[in-house]
């Protein structure tokens, strides 16, 4: 209901902006030699003229500077503003803060080497930077398939996951900008400071480190027609690794933000310190639990013979992700005709995520 109240005030007042600010797109990167060229290209390819590209190389050991270089000698008569800054491996957030103290642009986009961005993207920015209340912004990103299975059930999580942020723009409740394609701004960075190198997640805790200034005065939104690709994991192991550190990064700066929990003060929307926070600790917790959980259904299920009771949570499961890919305004009607016959296999596959 969220997500459909975010489209009707979007269609409403959807306009062109007429302001151009200029853009620094910050990519840092470490051993990035296979994709380093693909993502400069998807900037490059972008209509949008006020803009530069910074690249910082995080103490890579491959090529990647060289692939640089070679990519800014052939894009030397096209106009296009690129730096490369080199520095020993402190990893990305470091990386990050290492330029965005000096970059030229009033906005800053911070984008992984591995993502590209969609050819638009650049110009559908300012509008979301109209109110001087909004500082950030969560671009729409999406899975890249590469015609594995992960990648395909990957497409489906971000699809349900991005489409739900528009309910957290609507309410006000937004308190994760994610880190391919984050968009803020430069005035944000003299207000509060970097990104901190003491969590595992730099891009939740950047987050939370502006809303301890409060969401009332400076809120986050979702940029949902900034399309943004990224890879996915390739094998199960990944697959953990990566959601480890989703999910200590997320409890590292929840413990770091505590005193945003159940915060009455003025200068926060109520439903994000009362409602949002609280709940998406619970919710962590529940996913803690949920292996067990599902373990005792299934004994119940097979006890007393009662398939009923699974079946209809596989039916409502499968119908509300039915719902979300047929609902989507950013896949093309031929995508979602490929993607809607099999939303009704990924139940048991949303439970191994």
């Amino acid at each position: 209901v969220g997500s459909d109240l975010h489209d009707l005030r979007y269609s409403k007042n959807r306009s062109a902006s007429r302001h151009k600010p200029f853009i620094s797109v910050i990519i840092p990167a470490y051993n990035e030699e296979m994709v380093i060229e693909r993502c400069l290209d998807s900037i490059a390819g972008n209509s949008y003229k006020n803009k530069e590209i910074i690249v910082v190389n995080d103490g890579s050991s491959d090529t990647t500077t060289q692939r640089v270089y070679s990519w800014k000698r052939r894009k030397t008569n096209q106009g296009i503003t690129i730096r490369l800054l080199r520095q020993p491996n402190a990893g990305k957030a470091a990386a990050i803060n290492n330029r965005i103290h000096h970059a030229t642009g009033s906005l800053l986009i911070v984008l992984d080497a591995d993502s590209i961005l969609a050819a638009k993207a650049l110009t559908e920015v300012p509008q979301y930077f109209r109110s001087k209340n909004i500082v950030m912004a969560a671009s729409n990103v999406k899975i890249m398939e590469d015609g594995s299975w992960f990648s395909l059930l990957q497409k489906y999580e971000y699809l349900i996951s991005y489409r739900l942020k528009k309910s957290m723009a609507a309410y006000n409740m937004e308190y994760i900008i994610g880190g391919v394609g984050t968009v803020f701004r430069k005035s944000l960075v003299r207000r509060v400071g970097g990104y901190d190198t003491d969590t595992m997640t730099e891009d939740i805790d950047y987050s939370l480190k502006v809303l301890r200034h409060g969401n009332i005065k400076y809120r986050l939104t979702y940029a949902h027609t900034v399309h943004a690709y990224t890879e996915s994991v390739m094998t199960f192991r990944e697959l953990i690794k990566q959601r480890f550190r989703w999910k200590y990064g997320r409890m590292q700066t929840f413990l770091k933000n505590r005193e945003l929990f159940f915060n009455a003060n003025k200068r926060y929307d109520k439903r994000l310190t009362m409602y949002q926070l609280p709940y998406s600790l619970w919710a962590e917790i529940m996913f803690s639990l949920e292996p067990f959980l599902i373990a005792y259904v299934f004994c119940i299920v097979v006890i007393y013979q009662d398939f009923s009771t699974l079946f209809t949570a596989y039916l409502i499961t499968s119908l509300y992700m039915a719902a979300n890919v047929a609902l989507d305004d950013s896949e093309s009607t031929k995508s979602k005709l490929r993607l809607l016959p099999l939303t009704f296999l990924q139940y048991p596959f949303f439970f191994i995520l």
